[in-house]
Formats: C-alpha cells, structure tokens, sequence
C-alpha cells in the first residue's frame, strides 16, 4: 500500500497483539482512507500479510468521513497533479460485539500490558 511507515508499523504490533490473544474471537479491520490507490483485492493481500485473520477495507469518500467521524477519527487528504498526501493518525479503535466504540489506543502499546488491561476490564469475553 502506499503508506510507507504508521499502517505497517500498525499493524505489525496488531499482528503481535492477535497472536498474544492466540487468534482469540477478535476482528482486526484495517480501514484504508485512500480508496484511489489502495483497491480492493491488493488492499486484502497488503493486511493478510501481517495476520491471516484481518481485514482490509475502504469505501468511498462519503463512508470513510462518516466511520471517521463516529469513531472520532481525523485524516486528510490531499491530491495535487503529481501525488495524493494522506496525513493520519494513528488510532486504534476498539468496539464491543454490540458495535459499541469503547476506546481508542495508540500502536506504540506493549502487547503484553495492553492484553492485561484488555482481559482485567473484560470488554469481552475472551474464551
């Protein structure tokens, strides 16, 4: 893909962090905000490359501003005649089964103190 250091390094700890959990019921998506660039089908490749079990999408301009905008995510892009900028954060986004956001977390966590926390707070049921 076209981001060339936050998505990989993303989702390298999140790979870490599904191993951690051993493949537990967890979704991992990985939202791309540059549908022009990142298609479908190489998009998939791209995640699954990390973990087997997670997913890459994206959708047009009007549906990645409103996931954006309920989860409470910023980025901006930008096209010139030469490129396209994307500028993002990086947010980890955690929702319950019930399609609840419950929180935000950076990719800079250790694995095994956030799966501590994870587990102790019980956002989910593990097993």
């Amino acid at each position: 893909m076209h981001c060339p250091d936050i998505c990989p390094t993303s989702l390298s700890q999140l790979a870490m962090l599904s191993r951690e959990f051993n493949y537990a019921n967890h979704n991992y998506v990985f939202i791309s905000v540059d549908p022009k660039r990142d298609k479908l089908l190489p998009l998939r490749n791209y995640v699954e490359s990390f973990a087997p079990d997670f997913v890459g999408v994206s959708g047009t301009n009007e549906e990645l501003k409103m996931i954006a905008g309920g989860l409470g995510i910023q980025y901006k892009v930008t096209s010139t005649d030469k490129e396209i900028l994307v500028a993002h954060y990086v947010t980890l986004s955690i929702i319950n089964p019930n399609g609840i956001l419950v929180g935000h977390f950076r990719c800079d966590f250790k694995v095994s103190e956030f799966v501590r926390s994870f587990t102790s707070h019980q956002i989910f049921n593990l097993r």
